[in-house]
């Protein structure tokens, strides 16, 4: 019917967001992994001086994954913000093909985190008011450093200008950390609703519980680029 606005799940964006997050780890680990070396970085300078804390790089995996994820997310939510912390990165042809290929490969489950996100805690939003926030490699001068541990993919979902769901994905979790039984994986994703008492949860691992912070103590968690580390 003209004239209506589209309405969203919450939980569906949500499941699109995680799982276009941990679909595109393969492709940052294809331009830069532990052993692969750097030669394909095709690294470009943001702003600031090579070498100082104000370099900004950036690399063609942030670009190709940014490409990925913005894709998906357009794909099954047409109506929906999108707004990428690499801007608008034009036309590249191979960028684009092997985002095609991985796109083929990929398994966007929109019903990924039903069995911890009850329907009766879901909430529909009219689609033009969402807007999805996508920082495809967080930690980029990490990764051009070969400091895989402290690389992410973040991917997080505002309604009106509120957030009210976030993704991440730690596409060199497993690199670093013991694999879950039985599992193959490289990449870990964690994900959160504030509404609702949805919570905090690792994607796949439904016995996982947060713990709980000391009452005596005050927890700041920052990246490492924004330390002298």
């Amino acid at each position: 019917m003209s004239g209506v606005a589209a309405v969203i799940s919450l939980r569906a964006i949500t499941a699109a967001c995680c799982s276009l997050a941990l679909g595109s780890s393969p492709i940052l680990r294809q331009v830069a992994a532990p052993g692969l070396g750097d030669s394909m970085l095709g690294l470009v300078n943001k702003g600031g001086t090579p070498g100082a804390r104000d370099f900004d790089p950036q690399t063609v995996a942030d670009r190709r994954s940014q490409r990925f994820i913005a894709g998906g997310i357009r794909n099954a939510f047409p109506a929906v913000r999108i707004v990428g912390e690499e801007g608008d990165l034009g036309s590249n042809a191979e960028d684009e093909a092997v985002v095609k290929k991985a796109m083929m490969e990929a398994k966007i489950d929109l019903s990924c985190l039903d069995a911890k996100w009850a329907t009766s805690k879901d909430t529909m939003l009219p689609a033009d008011e969402v807007c999805v926030w996508i920082d495809p490699l967080d930690g980029t001068r990490e990764f051009t450093e070969g400091r895989f541990e402290f690389v992410s993919t973040l991917v997080g979902v505002t309604w009106k200008g509120k957030a009210v769901a976030g993704v991440i994905s730690e596409p060199y979790y497993y690199d670093f950390n013991k694999r879950p039984e039985g599992s193959s994986a490289n990449a870990r994703a964690m994900w959160g609703c504030p509404l609702g008492d949805v919570g905090a949860h690792v994607y796949g691992q439904d016995d996982w519980t947060p713990s709980t912070p000391s009452s005596e103590r005050c927890l700041v968690t920052t990246s490492r680029s924004r330390t002298q580390g």
